[in-house]
């Protein structure tokens, strides 16, 4: 069984990929077994996953995130934020589609921070010099 660290947004018919809702989701382990996952409490059976999509997204800090979205045969939406690895960049238990997105503020902020590393080095130099 595979354990990972998640936050969860549990039976949300319309949970957002991306957005403030995340900041107040559900922190909980997420646990792949052979014929289930866990997360938060619930048990899903692969056999009842009607449809996975796991979007990987670029973060701040040049790692990257994924969004694993499992929609259930009776309609059910679990969404889990998890870090994005080599587990998941390998087949799947069960049949997930994989979306790349890139997001324009990841860049903005990169840049942002560069920029203040900059400005910190440049005045500590200006100050012992």
């Amino acid at each position: 069984m595979k354990t990972f660290m998640c936050k969860a947004m549990l039976g949300k018919d319309k949970a957002p990929d991306v957005g403030m809702d995340w900041a107040i989701s559900k922190r909980c382990l997420f646990s792949m077994g052979e014929e289930y996952l866990v997360a938060g409490g619930h048990k899903i059976m692969f056999s009842e996953i009607e449809k996975a999509t796991l979007l990987v997204v670029p973060s701040t800090f040049f790692l990257q995130g994924c969004i694993l979205s499992i929609k259930t045969k009776d309609g059910i939406l679990n969404r889990y934020q998890l870090r994005y690895s080599s587990f998941w960049k390998k087949g799947l238990p069960f049949e997930v589609e994989r979306m790349n997105v890139s997001m324009p503020s990841v860049w903005f902020s990169r840049i942002m921070i560069a920029g203040m590393v900059l400005f910190i080095v440049w005045y500590f130099f200006k100050k012992t010099w």
